[in-house]
This record gives structure tokens, sequence and C-alpha cells, in this order.
């Protein structure tokens, strides 16, 4: 602050001359002095003093500060001064916190080379102190290893190792442990793979017989199958002819049925006509009536006339016979055409009769071509199961056949086992294991057989 005051008083002291607005450059000097004292609050203090001299004396006594007295000009130096002083405190500021970094990272590069001392003389120590009992726990191990080299499972490391390689003793220690109780497990799995390999051995050979037996079996029923499948063939070609000779029956029967048809229409036709015949008929009989009425009425009017009208009356007379002939004759075929129309009624109605069997016989003979058609379908369709079943079989008989070879495989290899466990147990007899305080026991072969020896 004091630096500021003297830097202010200065410019006050040139008031008024030309040199006056060169003394501003003393505040710039003086900030970058303040700089070197290492604090960033003291150079802000610093800026925002020389911020307020500026701009407090430039608004009330502008002379103390610039020699011109245009204020709008004063108030832009003060400006042009104010960003110069806001950037030089920020680059002063950035120069102080980098040195602080760097004094910072000085100090602790110095304190890591001291504490790095340090610790390589403890090191040196705590190496020289390692040396020593790594020799002592390689000797420790080395015996140890070459017990365990031996096959002697029963030598532990009883000295305690230093406290960093006590936890390899124990290790150590536990090794050989599981490895005996490894061992130990592994000679009665072999002992127990043997007796289920001469087990499976005999297994093995049963089921091969059987395999055999099942093989010859299933070949025999292969071969009946095959001859069902042919029967059943022949079945289905013989049912699928009936269903053509049915069909060609129905065919015959559908049209014997449309000649019915056309000769109930043709009989239908004749009755028609024959009631037509029968009103032209009832037409001559009023014709003839007529007639005969009239030659009546002539008789009656030749009579009246004497014997001028004789003749008209033999005329009439005829007239009136032949009329009575007509009228008869007229009867006589109506009496025939009613005849021949209830014969052709009968004749219609046993038409219809014959239509409606032959209808029903139409129906029966399809219903009966469904059927053979379904049993032939069903015959075809069990002539394709029975040859899938039959594929299936010969699939069935050679991986029977497959599996008897694999049982006889499986034999070969049962045996092979065998001779491989009892080669594991004369292995695992060269070790020998522990089970308590004082007393140990040896694994040795006999027969072929692992034994227990116990010695005190």
């Amino acid at each position: 602050g004091g630096l500021i005051g003297q830097s202010a008083l200065f410019t006050a002291a040139l008031a008024g001359h030309p040199w006056q607005i060169d003394t501003h450059m003393l505040f710039f000097a003086i900030l970058a002095v303040i700089s070197t004292m290492r604090s960033i609050p003291t150079l802000i203090v610093a800026c925002g003093l020389t911020a307020v001299h500026h701009l407090g004396l430039t608004l009330a006594m502008p002379a103390l500060v610039y020699p011109s007295a245009d204020l709008m000009t004063n108030i832009m130096r003060t400006a042009v001064h104010g960003v110069i002083v806001v950037v030089e405190g920020g680059i002063l500021s950035l120069s102080m916190l980098d040195a602080q970094r760097q004094r910072k990272a000085l100090i602790e590069q110095k304190s890591e080379a001291v504490r790095l001392t340090e610790e390589a003389q403890v090191a040196k120590q705590e190496a020289q102190k390692a040396g020593a009992d790594a020799e002592q726990v390689v000797g420790a191990l080395s015996g140890g290893l070459e017990s365990l080299a031996s096959g002697d499972l029963t030598h532990t490391i009883e000295t305690p190792f230093p406290p960093d390689y006590e936890a390899l003793r124990r290790d150590f220690n536990a090794t050989v442990n599981s490895l005996r109780d490894l061992i130990g497990a592994v000679a009665d799995n072999a002992t127990e793979i043997h007796l289920r390999a001469e087990e499976l051995s005999v297994g093995s050979l049963d089921l091969s017989r059987r395999t055999e037996s099942q093989a010859a079996t299933l070949e025999e029923t292969a071969a009946a199958l095959e001859e069902m499948t042919s029967s059943v063939k022949s079945t289905a070609e013989g049912a699928i002819r009936v269903e053509e000779v049915v069909r060609h029956a129905r065919g015959s029967a559908e049209q014997s049925g449309q000649v019915v048809t056309d000769a109930v229409v043709a009989m239908s036709e004749i009755k028609r006509s024959s009631d037509e015949i029968n009103q032209i008929i009832g037409v001559i009989d009023d014709i003839a009536f007529q007639t005969n009425l009239l030659a009546l009425n002539a008789g009656v009017e030749a009579a009246r006339a004497g014997d001028a009208g004789r003749g008209f009356a033999v005329v009439a007379s005829e007239v009136r016979a032949l009329a009575q002939r007509s009228a008869e004759s007229a009867r006589e075929i109506k009496n025939l055409i009613g005849t021949s129309t209830d014969q052709v009624e009968n004749g219609v109605a046993l038409v219809n009769s014959a239509g409606e069997a032959l209808t029903d016989i139409m129906e029966r003979v399809g219903n009966v071509a469904e059927l053979i058609g379904n049993i032939a379908n069903g015959s075809q369709e069990q002539s394709a199961g029975l040859a899938e079943l039959n594929t299936g079989v010969a699939q069935l008989d050679q991986v029977t056949q497959q599996n008897a070879a694999m049982v006889e495989e499986s034999s070969a290899a049962s045996t092979t086992l065998k001779k491989e466990a009892e080669t594991m147990q004369s292995l695992v007899a060269r070790f020998q294991l522990t089970q308590a305080a004082g007393s140990s026991h040896d694994w040795t072969e006999e027969n072929g057989h692992i034994s227990e020896q116990w010695v005190a």
C-alpha cells in the first residue's frame, strides 16, 4: 500500500508537467516488484489500490493524475490503464502460482530423495538379513525335497523358519501331508478300480452275450416284419384295384340312373300326349253329340216336309247313325286312351321306383367306393408305416450290431483298465506313508492287490 501511495504522490507532484503521464509506468513497475513478495492477495490489493487511485482522482481531482483537463480523455486513459493492470496482475499471479508449484515440487523431490536414501539403507540391511534367512530356508527345503523325491512322505520340517518364511514351511508341511493323503487315497482308489475293473470285465462279457442274443432276435424280427410289409403292400395294391372296379361300377350306375331319368321324362311326355288325345276325343265326342242332335232335328224337319223331305230324312238318318258310331268309336278310343294312361302312369311309377332304386344303389356304391378308398388309403399308409418301421428295425439292428462291437471293445478296455490299475498299485507302493505319531505304514503289492503294513 505504501509503494502504491508513493507512486500516487510522485504522479501528483508532477501535476501539469508533460511527463506526468509517464509517471504511470511506475505503478506497473511497483506491481512487478510486489509480485516478488510471492503473495497473490498482496498483488490483488495493490492492483485494487491502483484502480481506485486512477478512477477516484480522475473523477475528483484529475489534475493529480493526468496533465489533460478533458474528462472523457482521462476516463479512456483510466480504462486503458485498468485493462493493463488487470492483464499484468493476471500474468503475475500465474507466474507466482507456477513458481509456488515449482518450489513445492522441488521440496517434495528433496523429501522423496531423503526417504529413498533411508529406504535403500533399510533395504540393504534387510537384504543381508534376508540372505541369511534364505540360506537357512533353502537348506531345510532342500533336505525336505530330497526326502520327498525319494518317496518318503513322513518327513516334515519341524524347525521354525524366520517370520517371513514361516508360511513357506507351513505350506511345505501342508503339501507333504496333502500329498500323503492323496497318495493314500490313490492307493485306495487303485484297489477299488482294480475290483471294479474285474466286475466290469465280467459284466461286459455277460452284456456281450446278451447283446449278441438280442441282435439275433432283432434280425429275425426284421425278417418277419419285412414279410409282413410285403403282405400289407400286396393288400394295398389289391384294395387299389378294387377301388378302380368300384369306381367303374359307380360310373355305370350313374349312367343307368341317367337312362332311367330319361325314361321317366319320356313317360311323362307320353302321358302328356295321352292327355291331349283324350281332350281331342272329348271334342270329337261333343261334335258327334251335336251332329246326332242336328240329325235328329233334321229328321224331325224332314218328317214335317212329307214326301218332299223323305230323301233328306234318309240322309239325316244316315248322318245320325254315323254320329252314333263316331260317338261309340270316340268312347272306345277314350277308354283305350284311359287304359293306356293308367298303364303309362303305372310305368312312370315303376320307372320312378327304378330310378329311386338306382339312386340308392348309386349312393351305396359311392359309399362302398369311399370305404374302399379309405381302406386303400389306410393300407397305403399302413404299408408306408410298416416300411418306415422296417427301416427303423433295420437301423436298430445295425445299431445293435454296433453296440455288440462296442461291448467287445468295452470288454477289452476293461481288461486294459484292470492291467493299468495293477500298474498304478505297483507305482503307489513306492511311497512311504504315515498316519499317526510314532508309527508309519507302507503300501506293498501282493498278487496284484495293495496291502497295508504298519511299522512301530
